[in-house]
Protein backbone atom coordinates (compact mmCIF):
# COMPACT_ATOMS: atom_id res chain seq x y z
CA UNK A 1 0.00 0.00 0.00
CA UNK A 2 1.51 3.31 -1.11
CA UNK A 3 2.11 5.83 1.62
CA UNK A 4 1.04 9.45 1.31
CA UNK A 5 3.83 11.85 0.30
CA UNK A 6 5.33 13.61 3.28
CA UNK A 7 3.99 17.11 3.75
CA UNK A 8 6.44 19.92 2.99
CA UNK A 9 6.92 21.82 6.24
CA UNK A 10 9.59 24.21 4.95
CA UNK A 11 9.08 27.97 4.96
CA UNK A 12 9.21 28.01 1.16
CA UNK A 13 6.02 25.92 1.11
CA UNK A 14 4.16 28.69 2.96
CA UNK A 15 4.34 31.92 0.89
CA UNK A 16 2.68 34.08 3.58
CA UNK A 17 5.18 32.96 6.22
CA UNK A 18 8.05 33.42 3.77
CA UNK A 19 6.94 37.01 3.09
CA UNK A 20 6.76 37.78 6.80
CA UNK A 21 10.17 36.23 7.57
CA UNK A 22 11.86 37.94 4.60
CA UNK A 23 10.42 41.32 5.53
CA UNK A 24 11.31 40.90 9.20
CA UNK A 25 14.92 40.00 8.46
CA UNK A 26 15.27 42.90 6.02
CA UNK A 27 13.79 45.33 8.55
CA UNK A 28 15.99 44.13 11.41
CA UNK A 29 19.21 44.33 9.37
CA UNK A 30 18.32 47.76 7.98
CA UNK A 31 17.52 49.16 11.44
CA UNK A 32 20.74 47.79 12.94
CA UNK A 33 22.93 49.33 10.24
CA UNK A 34 21.26 52.72 9.92
CA UNK A 35 20.39 53.36 13.58
CA UNK A 36 23.26 55.78 14.39
CA UNK A 37 22.04 58.05 11.58
CA UNK A 38 18.47 57.75 12.88
CA UNK A 39 19.63 58.58 16.40
CA UNK A 40 21.50 61.70 15.26
CA UNK A 41 18.50 62.82 13.18
CA UNK A 42 16.18 62.45 16.17
CA UNK A 43 18.60 64.28 18.48
CA UNK A 44 18.78 67.13 15.97
CA UNK A 45 15.00 67.37 15.78
CA UNK A 46 14.71 67.39 19.57
CA UNK A 47 17.36 70.08 19.88
CA UNK A 48 15.50 72.32 17.46
CA UNK A 49 12.38 71.94 19.60
CA UNK A 50 14.19 73.01 22.80
CA UNK A 51 15.40 76.30 21.31
CA UNK A 52 18.50 76.30 23.51
CA UNK A 53 21.32 78.43 22.15
CA UNK A 54 23.95 75.82 22.80
CA UNK A 55 21.96 73.21 20.91
CA UNK A 56 20.89 75.01 17.74
CA UNK A 57 23.40 73.45 15.35
CA UNK A 58 21.88 72.21 12.11
CA UNK A 59 24.86 70.01 11.19
CA UNK A 60 24.35 66.30 11.66
CA UNK A 61 28.10 65.82 11.72
CA UNK A 62 28.47 68.26 14.63
CA UNK A 63 25.62 66.60 16.51
CA UNK A 64 27.29 63.23 15.91
CA UNK A 65 30.66 64.56 17.14
CA UNK A 66 29.20 66.23 20.23
CA UNK A 67 27.13 63.17 21.10
CA UNK A 68 30.15 60.86 20.99
CA UNK A 69 32.29 63.32 22.96
CA UNK A 70 29.74 63.89 25.71
CA UNK A 71 28.15 60.46 26.07
CA UNK A 72 30.37 58.01 24.22
CA UNK A 73 29.83 55.95 21.07
CA UNK A 74 27.34 53.72 22.90
CA UNK A 75 24.89 56.63 22.99
CA UNK A 76 24.47 56.29 19.23
CA UNK A 77 22.48 53.12 19.89
CA UNK A 78 20.18 54.52 22.59
CA UNK A 79 16.70 53.19 21.83
CA UNK A 80 18.03 50.85 19.16
CA UNK A 81 16.22 47.79 20.52
CA UNK A 82 12.84 49.52 20.20
CA UNK A 83 13.51 50.45 16.59
CA UNK A 84 14.78 46.98 15.67
CA UNK A 85 11.69 45.34 17.16
CA UNK A 86 9.52 47.89 15.40
CA UNK A 87 11.31 47.44 12.07
CA UNK A 88 11.08 43.65 12.27
CA UNK A 89 7.33 43.87 12.90
CA UNK A 90 6.78 46.75 10.47
CA UNK A 91 8.50 45.21 7.46
CA UNK A 92 7.18 41.75 8.25
CA UNK A 93 3.63 43.13 8.28
CA UNK A 94 4.26 45.18 5.13
CA UNK A 95 5.53 42.24 3.12
CA UNK A 96 2.82 39.91 4.39
CA UNK A 97 -0.12 42.28 3.94
CA UNK A 98 1.14 43.58 0.60
CA UNK A 99 1.36 40.08 -0.79
CA UNK A 100 -2.07 39.16 0.59
CA UNK A 101 -3.78 42.33 -0.68
CA UNK A 102 -1.98 42.11 -4.02
CA UNK A 103 -3.28 38.58 -4.51
CA UNK A 104 -6.82 39.81 -3.84
CA UNK A 105 -6.36 42.64 -6.34
CA UNK A 106 -4.79 40.58 -9.14
CA UNK A 107 -6.29 40.67 -12.61
CA UNK A 108 -7.99 37.33 -13.39
CA UNK A 109 -6.62 37.41 -16.94
CA UNK A 110 -2.98 38.32 -16.29
CA UNK A 111 -2.63 36.94 -12.74
CA UNK A 112 -0.97 40.19 -11.60
CA UNK A 113 -2.50 43.42 -10.23
CA UNK A 114 -2.57 46.58 -12.38
CA UNK A 115 -0.10 49.30 -11.32
CA UNK A 116 -2.77 51.37 -9.56
CA UNK A 117 -4.01 48.40 -7.54
CA UNK A 118 -0.42 47.47 -6.72
CA UNK A 119 0.15 50.98 -5.42
CA UNK A 120 -3.06 50.77 -3.38
CA UNK A 121 -1.89 47.46 -1.91
CA UNK A 122 1.37 49.12 -0.85
CA UNK A 123 -0.56 52.01 0.71
CA UNK A 124 -2.85 49.74 2.69
CA UNK A 125 0.00 47.56 3.91
CA UNK A 126 1.85 50.68 5.04
CA UNK A 127 -1.14 51.94 7.02
CA UNK A 128 -1.47 48.58 8.76
CA UNK A 129 2.23 48.48 9.63
CA UNK A 130 2.03 52.03 10.97
CA UNK A 131 -0.93 51.11 13.17
CA UNK A 132 0.49 47.92 14.63
CA UNK A 133 4.25 48.60 14.62
CA UNK A 134 5.71 51.90 13.38
CA UNK A 135 3.87 54.45 15.53
CA UNK A 136 4.21 52.73 18.94
CA UNK A 137 7.88 51.84 18.48
CA UNK A 138 8.70 55.28 17.05
CA UNK A 139 7.16 56.83 20.17
CA UNK A 140 9.27 54.59 22.42
CA UNK A 141 12.43 55.27 20.42
CA UNK A 142 12.02 59.05 20.59
CA UNK A 143 11.22 58.88 24.31
CA UNK A 144 14.39 56.86 24.96
CA UNK A 145 16.60 59.22 22.95
CA UNK A 146 15.08 62.30 24.57
CA UNK A 147 15.38 60.78 28.03
CA UNK A 148 19.06 59.90 27.47
CA UNK A 149 19.92 63.58 27.01
CA UNK A 150 17.76 64.95 29.83
CA UNK A 151 16.15 63.22 32.82
CA UNK A 152 17.51 59.70 32.31
CA UNK A 153 14.45 58.08 33.89
CA UNK A 154 14.35 54.97 31.69
CA UNK A 155 16.63 52.01 32.41
CA UNK A 156 15.57 50.10 29.29
CA UNK A 157 13.00 50.00 26.50
CA UNK A 158 10.76 47.82 28.68
CA UNK A 159 11.03 50.34 31.51
CA UNK A 160 10.12 53.13 29.09
CA UNK A 161 7.02 51.21 27.98
CA UNK A 162 5.96 50.72 31.60
CA UNK A 163 6.44 54.37 32.58
CA UNK A 164 4.86 55.80 29.44
CA UNK A 165 1.85 53.54 29.85
CA UNK A 166 1.49 54.54 33.50
CA UNK A 167 1.75 58.26 32.72
CA UNK A 168 -0.08 58.51 29.38
CA UNK A 169 -2.09 55.34 28.99
CA UNK A 170 -2.42 53.16 25.90
CA UNK A 171 -3.07 56.04 23.52
CA UNK A 172 0.15 57.70 24.64
CA UNK A 173 1.95 55.28 22.33
CA UNK A 174 0.00 56.72 19.39
CA UNK A 175 1.11 60.31 19.69
CA UNK A 176 2.13 61.36 16.20
CA UNK A 177 0.03 58.63 14.59
CA UNK A 178 -1.28 60.94 11.86
CA UNK A 179 2.15 62.20 10.77
CA UNK A 180 3.67 58.72 10.91
CA UNK A 181 0.83 57.25 8.87
CA UNK A 182 0.87 60.09 6.34
CA UNK A 183 4.47 59.22 5.55
CA UNK A 184 3.08 56.03 4.07
CA UNK A 185 1.74 58.09 1.14
CA UNK A 186 5.33 58.96 0.26
CA UNK A 187 6.68 55.42 0.70
CA UNK A 188 3.80 53.41 -0.74
CA UNK A 189 5.37 53.23 -4.18
CA UNK A 190 8.69 52.16 -2.67
CA UNK A 191 6.96 49.45 -0.68
CA UNK A 192 5.31 48.19 -3.86
CA UNK A 193 8.61 48.10 -5.74
CA UNK A 194 10.38 46.32 -2.86
CA UNK A 195 7.72 43.66 -2.67
CA UNK A 196 7.72 43.24 -6.46
CA UNK A 197 11.51 42.84 -6.41
CA UNK A 198 11.15 40.21 -3.69
CA UNK A 199 8.95 38.15 -6.01
CA UNK A 200 11.24 38.44 -9.03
Amino acid sequence: MASNPKADTSIAAHPALLCFVAGSIAGGVEASITYPVECVKTRLQLRKETGKAMETTHSRFLVFRDLVRREGARALYTGCSALIVGSVAKDGIRFLTFDTIKSAFKDPDTGTPPPLRSLLAGLRSGVLSSTFASTPTERIKVALIDDARTAKRFRSARDAVRILYHEQGFFGFYRGFASTTLEVRLTARTDSLRAHAFHL
